[in-house]
């Protein structure tokens, strides 16, 4: 918990109903929360407040550590999931990065956290996660800072942005935006979250990964139909997989890096999607019916940046339980393990597989695009680092790019 302040009960969904509320009042309390976005939410605040204090599971204002001394860096800061996030950490005292498209809108959400928690650290940096060039240039600045960091959650992303776009370096919007832009970031840091560690890579995938599938021929996603939910679906299994499998490669280097699903969530990229896609519908029927708040889909990226008893346990997907069941909002299993849908992200070879695809397609765009290819000695190291340490303590030899296991 933050000791710089006393900070409120930040984590209360809604007012507490008074003890004279009339019965008659509840059925149209009811249908209003029906009709909000983020239902499940709105049911969840009509249980009496010191029901909702025992339910089960992680609660940060409970449970979130503080964070005095870490300096975590998030994309798509300003709103939905990625601000709730911000605004948590920056409560419990960690120097928080804050990566927006809209610089304007970046610094309304600092004025918004900072009338909240007047301590907060916060740093404002802009970038379009779409475009290589720009996530190149974050990468250079936030290296500029000479500053450490501890943790990076690749937040920002979109649903079904509109008609079919090609972006500058050849990749289909949803899947640079999704995908390669923040797999690109995360190599570019690699090294400063390695100096850092114990260091966390966070990447929000999403319950999309069901859908999704691996166009082995078209990684980039040129010839993909514009349907919105094939490259929605495939850019999210996309980051699952590699998340899993960069984990593997990492091994014994101190940086784990966690996929987390953070459930049906009723937020602004949701808000923005082109309605004339099936999957924007569906987004919209589902955040009305069942969906959460942004506060509480923020919990599963909050608990695997945060949670001490996660440390080692990279590689382990963290959300909603395996069924993806959050009726009403209930709260207490937003943040536990649970296995991947996708066949394709449960086999580890395959995993590997499209890392190496992937890697070698974001390698071409970057020479393309005159920013040449990412460094890879990180992982060298980390092989001989392993082996030495395997050495150390009498362990079995071998690579870690040679394990088959996830952790």
């Amino acid at each position: 918990m933050a000791t710089a302040a006393a900070p409120p009960a930040s984590f209360t969904l809604a007012p507490k109903p008074s003890a004279g509320a009339s019965l008659l009042q509840l059925p149209v309390r009811v249908a209003q929360a029906l009709v909000s976005p983020g239902s499940g939410e709105g049911l969840l605040s009509l249980l009496p407040g010191f029901v909702r204090q025992v339910l089960p599971g992680w609660d940060p204002d409970r449970d979130m550590p503080d964070m005095f001394g870490k300096v975590v860096l998030v994309t798509g800061a300003n709103s939905g999931i990625g601000y709730q996030t911000t605004r948590l950490l920056a409560r419990n005292n960690a120097h928080v990065i804050m990566v927006v498209r809209d610089i304007d809108k970046g610094k309304k959400a600092i004025e918004d956290i900072k009338s909240e928690f007047s301590f907060a650290k916060l740093t404002l940096m802009q970038a379009d996660m779409a475009s290589l060039k720009s996530v190149r240039k974050l990468a250079d600045d936030v290296l500029a800072t000479g500053s450490p960091l501890h943790v990076l959650i690749n937040n920002a992303g979109v649903l079904a942005p509109g008609p079919f776009t090609v972006t500058e370096e050849g990749f289909e919007l949803t899947l640079a935006t999704n995908f390669y832009g923040p797999l690109y970031l995360t190599l570019l840091l690699l090294p400063r979250l390695r100096a850092s560690a114990p260091a966390r890579i966070v990447n929000v995938a999403s319950f999309g990964e069901m859908f999704g599938k691996v166009h082995w021929d078209d990684l980039r996603g040129v010839d993909m139909s514009s349907s919105g939910l094939t490259p929605y679906a495939a850019s999210k299994l996309y980051l699952l997989m590699v998340s899993r499998d960069l984990n593997r490669r990492l091994r014994g280097i101190g940086v784990d890096v966690f996929p987390v699903h953070p459930g049906i969530v009723s937020t602004p990229g949701e808000a923005k999607s082109d309605r004339s896609y099936l999957v924007s519908l569906s987004a919209l029927i589902n955040s009305r019916l069942h969906g959460q708040s942004a506060l509480r889909g923020a919990l599963a990226p909050l608990f695997a940046a945060t949670e001490p008893k996660m440390q080692g346990r990279g590689g382990t997907y963290l959300g909603p339980n395996a069924f993806g069941l959050q009726l009403f909002g209930w709260g207490g299993f937003n943040t536990v393990a649970r296995e991947p849908v996708n066949w394709a992200a449960k086999d580890a070879e395959t995993c590997k597989q499209l890392y190496d695809a992937t890697r070698a397609v974001l390698d071409s765009a970057t020479v393309a695009a005159g920013l040449g290819k990412v460094p890879v000695t990180h992982f060298q190291e980390a092989q001989a680092e392993a082996l030495g340490k395997e050495a150390e303590v009498g362990g079995k030899p071998g690579l870690p790019l040679e394990s088959a296991s996830w952790r």
